[in-house]
């Protein structure tokens, strides 16, 4: 077997011919008759084919074609090596069934361990919504004592806006004359529940107006303190009686009620 630099393949090492027998009954035809046999070496093997070449085409019979050396091109087809293709198989890319199980199992425990220590947090933010409500209520009834003067608290329950207030009653309904400064801040004491960073996520559930006075029979955003502290509607000349009070806090952990008691003018959180 000699290899050659281009790729291509040639065997023999001698050769022997013979006339291939023909079967009782069957033509030869133009099949070869011939059967070469090699037991030559190399350049011997050479020099005897081409010798064989110019007999046959001599001597041999017409129409057959001996067929005397054959090339074989050989392509050796690329192989991955072994320990590669193993690992391939053996890692495949993507999740498998189980392991996409044991995902949503461990995401199901976490959220089980999480979930109920958010809900104090969520309470501890309605709690603070609500007290802040309850002392702004608080402190306009204190200062209406303190001053013998009427102070007022709006509280708007479509955009969760509060606002502690002197009222100017020459209008009519009477309106925010200046706002009271926050005791504690010294900023006007105007915030937002919905908007605040400490009470996010809280909302007003009242579909109304959260204050219903006597008489007129109106709701009202609008809360008036007199010099006696006691919670009632000014509109001119007139004045009305506080009916019911009750601010309606909501989020997802539950609900509180801030209410303010006619008369007395009492706060409490429900």
């Amino acid at each position: 077997m000699t290899h050659y630099p281009s790729g291509w393949v040639a065997g023999w090492s001698g050769f022997k011919v013979r006339r291939r027998p023909r079967a009782p009954g069957k033509r030869v035809g133009k099949k070869n008759p011939f059967t070469c046999s090699c037991f030559l070496d190399h350049n011997t093997a050479v020099r005897k084919v081409l010798e064989l070449a110019v007999f046959l085409f001599r001597k041999g019979p017409e129409g057959i074609v001996v067929p005397l050396l054959s090339f074989t091109h050989k392509r050796v087809p690329r192989k991955l090596p072994t320990r590669l293709s193993v690992k391939m198989v053996q890692n495949p890319s993507g999740f498998t069934l189980i392991e996409l199980l044991l995902c949503i199992l461990l995401m199901g425990i976490i959220a089980r361990i999480i979930l109920p220590t958010m809900a104090p947090y969520r309470e501890g933010k309605i709690e603070l919504a609500a007290t802040d409500i309850a002392m702004a209520l608080r402190f306009a009834r204190d200062e209406a004592l303190r001053n013998g003067e009427e102070r007022a608290v709006k509280i708007n329950n479509t955009t969760g806006q509060v606002t502690v207030y002197r009222p100017n009653l020459a209008t009519s309904p009477a309106t925010v004359a200046a706002v009271l400064p926050n005791p504690l801040t010294k900023q006007p004491y105007d915030f937002n529940i919905v908007n605040n960073a400490l009470t996010a996520g809280i909302r007003l559930e009242n579909s109304t107006k959260p204050f219903k006075y006597r008489n007129n029979g109106t709701l009202q955003e609008d809360v008036f303190f007199d010099n006696h502290g006691i919670p009632v509607f000014i509109n001119g000349a007139q004045r009305y009686q506080l009916e019911s009070g009750s601010v309606q806090l909501g989020s997802g952990g539950g609900t509180r009620s801030v209410v303010l008691v006619p008369f007395t003018g009492r706060v409490t959180i429900q």
